[in-house]
């Protein structure tokens, strides 16, 4: 379990900013939407966090994102559907292959290879 505090700053940038330390991304990290896709993106295709074979993957708990929500409300809604996105992409490739995708680097360490 991840947990995320995204009510402590004001901006996006602070939000990307708790994100990236909460899912340890790495240094290139753009901390913006598009980085945010790409680097969930990776842990989608390549894995990650859970090394068990039966594992779900990760379980991301926010708190206090009703706040983030009323200072971002776009950034807010797009974060959510990257997300849910990429938590599809994830079971299909785990559904296609029956089991957790690990064909590369684990987390999200690739940043624009």
């Amino acid at each position: 379990m991840i947990r995320l505090e995204t009510g402590q700053g004001n901006t996006e940038r602070d939000t990307h900013r708790a994100m990236a330390v909460a899912l340890d991304f790495p240094d290139c990290y753009g901390h913006n939407l598009d980085a945010l896709n790409d680097c969930l993106g990776d842990v989608a295709c390549y894995g990650g966090y859970d090394d068990a074979p039966e594992g779900a993957g990760p379980v991301l708990v926010f708190t206090d994102y009703d706040r983030f929500a009323t200072t971002c409300p776009r950034a807010a809604q797009v974060v959510l559907d990257i997300i849910a996105d990429q938590a599809r992409r994830a079971a299909v490739l785990r559904a296609a292959t029956g089991r957790t995708v690990r064909a590369g680097p684990s987390r999200a360490r690739r940043c624009g290879t």
